[in-house]
Formats: structure tokens, sequence, C-alpha cells
């Protein structure tokens, strides 16, 4: 069974445990697409917003504890065999893109899962590297991280 990232908050908006090994599909709040690989098993393909395919095994993450008492978690395809990776040290043009590689654990891939609203039910995937910045939806439909933490381009759920 597949659950939205929603569900590891409570109402009153405290955080639960998250549960590594758990799938879970995740939608951006502003556009109402869910991030995808579109069904690509390759590295370096850049992850998108897509409507939503409750039979695309490239919709569903599974969240993996990097480190627990820090509260780092890397998102990892099981269909693709990879994870949701920043690209920090990348060339100029893929730099702070959000792309999948193999699961390494590395700070590229390292995210904390920060709730934004006092329902509990919108979060951002913050940058454990670069605090200020989060992964946000482009106008491109592509996925980067971004500084505006304020945007509903930030907002996932």
């Amino acid at each position: 069974m597949l659950l939205s990232l929603l569900a590891l908050w409570t109402p009153a908006g405290a955080q639960v445990a998250l549960k590594s090994g758990a799938a879970y599909v995740v939608q951006n709040v502003a556009t109402g697409s869910f991030v995808t690989n579109g069904g690509s098993m390759a590295n370096d393909v850049p992850l998108a917003l897509a409507d939503r395919d409750a039979g695309s095994a490239a919709q569903e993450w599974t969240l993996i504890a990097i480190d627990e008492d820090e509260g780092l978690w890397a998102l990892y395809n099981a269909y693709a065999m990879k994870a949701a990776d920043m690209a920090l040290t990348s060339t100029a043009d893929r730099q702070g893109r959000l792309i999948q590689w193999n699961y390494s654990g590395s700070a590229n891939q390292a995210f904390r899962i920060a709730p934004v609203d006092d329902a509990g039910e919108v979060f951002q995937l913050v940058c454990n590297a670069r605090p200020g910045q989060a992964v946000a939806a482009g106008d491109d439909g592509g996925l980067s991280l971004s500084d505006d933490l304020g945007s509903a381009a930030t907002h996932f759920r």
C-alpha cells in the first residue's frame, strides 16, 4: 500500500516517526503533480512532476534512513534502484537539479523532511548540505533547489 507523505504527521502537526522502508508518493502542492523518474532506470535522469499514474512504480519513493538521529532521509525508487540526488557537485547545467543516481547516502541524497503548516499536511524536502534550500517545482515541470522557502513550489504532500 502506498501512502502520501502527509500521513507522516498527526493532525496537530506533531511529527511522528518516519518509517524507513515504506513506499510513498510525493505530490507538489503548487502543481498537484507527482514526483517521477518517468520510468527510466538510468543514472543522471532528471526527476520531474507528472499526473498521478497509480500503476507506475516510477512514482513510488521509499524512505531510507541515512541518519535517523540527525533526521536525514533519502528518497529511493525501488523500480529504478536509484535515489533522488540533488547534484550538488555536478556540472553547472545540472547543479542543484533533482536527478536520480545510485544510492550512496551522500550529502547529495540527504534530505530533511520538514513540515511547513500547522496541520502537518504539507512539508518541504530541505537539502541537508544547504539548509536554506529546498526542492521546488520549476515552470518546466522539473525539480531543483530553491532558496525561496516561502514559495508554494517548495511545498509537498
